[in-house]
């Protein structure tokens, strides 16, 4: 690649500016490309043993980098290196016939590498387009697929092309020709300049320089063809517009014809409309004396239907006032129902209490009876005793005496009982006469109440 790197500084006319090397290798046309004298020099290449090395070699301060990754057509993430025994002839792409041509080479373990298109690389680097920029394209077996899948206006900000590409078809499998490299560049704008001759079979190196003027040509040729083919389609849309103008005339002329009959059956119906305007009007006033008439029959309706609605309010509010009598009479009458019984309950006890009083009254004045009986044979005993012999008078006396004294004592005391069960008995009776006074009061004020639900139920 001596003589191509020469040809471009003997023949570049322009200012300096950058050189992408896709695939530097280790760096063994480095000092070839300084003397370019380039503002930057960019090396990409993704083997880390080649990439090590050029980052060792390099000058960073005069605006030499080394992008240690691979040039790819897409960026999927990441990517197999296949890596042979000549580290110079490994690819992304499977090698095919040419393990053929060197049958020294050797498979070797691959690599994961990151990946960029050549179009991210491009708009990193960012050339001016009047700068005398290089791009060396040696991808083994992607280098004419990278041309076709970038843009090309970003190519075009190169002066100079190199790429390497195979002799052989298909040394690497699905590998593109180099013929249909050189068909993509022209279509650009770019010069076949010449083959490298120091590139070694089944390789071939190509220089190509960016043609200005065949650029120009090819944008106008370019603008030529879209302007005829946007000729060619307003001529279509014209014919296409005259056919459907055509067409809206035919509909329109039929369209005019229907109107004009159309317009002469709206005459006859007019005159039949006028005709019979004069009875509507009449039936129109007729209709309007029966709306003002069903008006105020309506509005008598709407004030009889107020004057229900007020006596309906009132009968609601008298119905709502008798509920509410009704449910505190049914209080009342549930609380005298449990005031009846229970002055039943005591009217009952008090009988049964009179009936003991009045057994034991019997009882005491039995018991009665019969000390005054016993008094009486005493007091004739004590006469006769008196009669007797004073002697036996005075024996017995005492003892008579003691016995009369107790007869009276225990007299007395029964006469107490008898006083104070009479006592009870009479306030027993008394009693008897206020509960039987209350059950009939009360009796009375249950048929009141009975009698003022039946009413109101009635109502």
């Amino acid at each position: 690649m001596r003589e191509l790197l020469a040809r471009i500084a003997a023949e570049t006319n322009r200012a300096a500016g950058t050189t992408l090397v896709v695939g530097a290798g280790h760096g063994a046309e480095l000092q070839l490309l300084r003397r370019l004298e380039q503002q930057r020099l960019v090396l990409v290449e993704p083997h880390p043993q080649y990439a090590s090395e050029l980052s060792a070699r390099i000058r960073p301060t005069d605006g030499e980098e080394v992008w240690p990754l691979a040039i790819a057509p897409d960026s999927t993430q990441p990517r197999k290196l296949l890596v042979l025994s000549n580290l110079r002839y490994s690819s992304l792409c499977e090698p095919g016939r040419l393990l053929e041509h060197g049958p020294n080479l050797r498979k070797q373990a691959p690599i994961e590498v990151s990946v960029r298109t050549l179009a991210d690389a491009i708009e990193t680097v960012a050339p001016q387009t009047d700068a005398n920029n290089l791009l060396i394209l040696d991808a083994p077996g992607l280098g004419v697929e990278l041309l076709e899948c970038t843009d090309g206006s970003l190519i075009q900000r190169f002066a100079w092309l190199i790429v390497h590409a195979s002799a052989v078809p298909e040394l690497y499998r699905g590998e593109q020709s180099h013929e249909k490299g050189t068909e993509r560049l022209a279509g650009l704008g770019f010069v076949r300049v010449e083959e490298d001759p120091d590139a070694l079979y089944p390789e071939v190196v190509t220089l190509y320089r960016r043609d200005d003027h065949r650029i120009e040509v090819l944008r106008q040729q370019n603008q030529v063809e879209r302007l005829h083919s946007e000729l060619s389609e307003a001529r279509e849309r014209a014919s296409w517009r005259a056919q459907q103008y055509q067409h809206q005339l035919a509909e329109l002329g039929a369209e005019r014809d229907g109107l004009l009959q159309r317009l002469q059956a709206a005459d006859e119906v007019n005159a039949r409309l006028t005709a019979s305007q004069a009875t509507l009007t009449e039936e129109r006033d007729a209709q309007a004396a029966r709306a003002e008439r069903l008006q105020q029959e309506l509005d008598e309706q709407r004030a009889s239907e107020r004057d229900l609605a007020r006596q309906l309010r009132s009968m609601t509010d008298q119905r709502d006032a008798q509920a509410a009598r009704v449910a505190a009479a049914e209080s009342r009458l549930e609380a005298l129902d449990t005031e009846i019984a229970r002055l039943t309950r005591d009217k009952q006890a008090l009988g049964e209490a009179q009936d003991v009083q009045a057994h034991q009254l019997s009882t005491l004045n039995d018991e009665v009876s019969q000390l005054r009986a016993e008094r009486a044979r005493l007091h004739e005993e004590k006469q006769a005793l008196e009669a007797g012999r004073e002697e036996q008078a005075k024996r017995g006396a005492n003892e008579l005496i003691a016995k009369l004294d107790r007869a009276e004592q225990k007299l007395s005391t029964q006469q107490q009982r008898i006083d104070q069960l009479e006592y009870e008995l009479t306030e027993s009776s008394s009693r008897q006469r206020l509960l039987d006074e209350e059950l009939i009061k009360a009796e009375a004020q249950l048929d009141l109440v009975k009698d003022l639900l039946l009413r109101e139920q009635t109502l």
